[in-house]
């Protein structure tokens, strides 16, 4: 099949995907099952002054897929390029392990395992299971649920029937789309909602100029981490360095340079370890929330 470019920017990607992962070795299971294998993906800016994987450094191997995909353009089934269709990050769910943040354990090289588990009507789901090397079970699973946009009218494009054809028979059982975030209204009307202002950087923006789907996330983790602190300090009542057990989100709309975010936290009435979170732009729309649960505080060497 000929190849059709639509993303404006689909050479910096790859060109992004090849300068990150150069010793990445990539295995094509079949077209809903790629296996890709690599070192050098942390570097000291991947960990937190307590020495423990930071959650945007775990997301970003989603990007190793990337990669991936650029070494399989005619198998792989996230190639929008065959597709015709812009490829945007609708949800997100990822679930870590305590031996994610075991210090004692090589990290590397990482063992990426990636699924196709859902398809729908304009959507996909993709399972991402990350593995260490003396860690039989997988240290953390991320799912991604995957919009494909018509890049004229911008919205939701069907997937087209040869795609189906030859990728249904390789997708996982893996349930339904990721569900919302879901949280008490009255939660956020209340005395104990907390807010930080973030403006988007540079670093935070992909080879599309909006800011990337793992800056969010990085978003609420520096919104908790500075609110904590201010408040309490390095102490393990409030401890800002807190490890990330499980994320939902669901991303709604964009931010570009210079914008800025609003960003409001509350914590769960039922669950101390659980926040909620949302990130409100100029126009005062919501464009992301979450629900964050942190395993239980430590309390920090600082």
């Amino acid at each position: 099949m000929a190849r059709n470019k639509t993303t404006k920017n689909y050479d910096e990607f790859q060109l992004i995907y090849r300068q990150a992962y150069p010793n990445a070795v990539v295995t094509l299971i079949n077209p809903g099952h790629c296996e890709t294998e690599a070192s050098g993906v942390f570097n000291s800016a991947s960990f937190n002054p307590n020495g423990h994987l930071s959650v945007r450094a775990i997301l970003d191997l989603y990007d190793i897929n990337g990669y991936s995909r650029s070494e399989h353009t005619d198998s792989h089934y996230l190639d929008p390029d065959l597709l015709g269709c812009l490829v945007f990050i609708g949800s997100l769910r990822l679930t870590c392990e305590p031996e994610l943040y075991d210090c004692s354990l090589t990290k590397q090289p990482v063992k990426v395992v990636n699924n196709l588990v859902y398809i729908g009507k304009s959507s996909i789901k993709t399972r991402i299971r990350i593995h260490f090397p003396e860690v039989e079970k997988p240290v953390a699973e991320l799912e991604l649920g995957i919009i494909f946009v018509d890049p004229k009218t911008r919205k939701p494009s069907v997937l087209p029937d040869w795609w189906r054809a030859k990728h249904a028979p390789y997708c996982e059982a893996g349930g339904g789309p990721i569900p919302p975030p879901t949280s008490d209204p009255n939660l956020w009307t209340g005395k104990y909602v907390r807010q930080e202002d973030i403006y988007v950087q540079i670093i935070d923006l992909d080879p599309n100029r909006h800011c990337h789907f793992t800056s969010f996330v990085r978003f609420c983790c520096e919104a908790f981490g500075r609110s904590q602190y201010r408040h309490f300090g390095f102490t393990s009542r409030g401890d800002p360095l807190r490890d990330v057990r499980t994320l939902v989100c669901t991303f709604k709309g964009e931010a570009r340079l210079g914008d800025v975010l609003k960003v409001y936290f509350v914590q769960d009435l039922d669950d101390k370890d659980t926040y909620h979170f949302r990130i409100v732009n100029e126009a005062k729309a919501v464009i992301f929330e979450s629900r964050l649960q942190f395993f239980p505080q430590i309390t920090s060497k600082m």
